[in-house]
């Protein structure tokens, strides 16, 4: 009845997992431990979710993170240590890569050592750059 919904943004494939699963915003919501206004912020504002939050979400549904969007993959699976090969692996110096990169040194660094989780921003940086 609703695989023919669209799930172009993460918005709509929240949609139709909540439809396929015969719930609405507010079901959704506390099934995932989240206000309802967030779910619908999500649904309505084409915001990403944090990676927290989709975590739970496919947790709770058994769905792989990258059903949302392939950042939340790198985000959970160590994006510091493929920083870190990729660099070693071209032989790049720090200032190189936060050259390339467009951040400071401080950031990559804290990024490799996992003191600092994945920015959309940096993970489009990176995939750009083809570190992803």
């Amino acid at each position: 009845m609703y695989k023919d919904l669209e799930e172009k943004t993460i918005g709509e494939k929240i949609i139709k997992l909540r439809k396929v699963h015969n719930l609405n915003q507010k079901e959704f919501a506390e099934i995932i431990g989240h206000h309802f206004d967030t779910v619908l912020h999500w649904e309505t504002h084409d915001v990403m979710p944090k990676p927290e939050s989709i975590k739970k979400v496919c947790n709770k549904f058994d769905l792989q993170l990258e059903y949302f969007h392939e950042y939340y993959f790198f985000y959970f699976n160590n994006p510091g240590e493929r920083v870190r090969r990729w660099k070693e692996k071209k032989k790049y110096t720090y200032s190189k890569c936060y050259k390339l990169l467009g951040v400071s040194e401080s950031t990559l660094k804290k990024l490799i050592s996992g003191r600092i989780g994945l920015s959309y921003e940096m993970y489009l940086r990176l995939k750009k750059t083809r570190v992803f």
